[in-house]
């Protein structure tokens, strides 16, 4: 017998697994970029300079999306942001012996849009978040545990299994 007050809201369920699904996959670009480096020989710590880049991400996704507007006082913290993240990845930095022969043009290339691609999947999913909470009505509180269950449940499947 089937109880008629309840019912699944099937778009607030596909924007749960959208959501949990490229924080999964944020965690997993930052874990491939920082394993690659370490294999070239880069300083790992060059990695965490790109995830700078997601103020500039999300404040270009918010005005697509949402078309909000920045203040001067937002541009001229972006501008400060990322120059230090530019001006930190272009310092001098002393390469590992892992490979002689230093990292090929491909291999970097790999790495630096690996390494890249995780700011912007963050930065979507702050814009699905706003998203699903505006349209949908989603509540921002139950939306972070339900993801962050989701979450869980996949990677003690990889913790366990692995």
């Amino acid at each position: 017998m089937r109880d008629a007050g309840v019912s699944v809201n099937w778009t607030n369920c596909f924007g749960l697994l959208l959501r949990a699904s490229l924080n999964i996959c944020f965690q997993l670009t930052i874990i491939k970029s920082m394993i690659l480096a370490s294999k070239l020989g880069i300083n790992q710590g060059l990695i965490t300079v790109f995830l700078s880049f997601q103020c500039l991400f999300a404040a270009g996704i918010f005005k697509l999306w949402f078309h909000e507007r920045l203040n001067y006082c937002h541009y001229i913290g972006i501008t400060l942001l990322v120059g230090c993240a530019i001006a930190m990845a272009s310092a001098k930095e002393s390469r590992g012996e892992v490979n002689n022969r230093g990292p090929t043009f491909h291999s970097l290339v790999l790495l630096y849009l690996i390494a890249i691609l995780s700011p912007l999947l963050i930065s979507i999913f702050l814009g699905v978040t706003r998203h699903w909470n505006r349209v949908y009505g989603y509540n921002l509180n139950d939306l972070n545990v339900d993801t962050y269950f989701v979450m869980g449940l996949v990677e003690t499947y990889f913790f366990y299994h692995y």
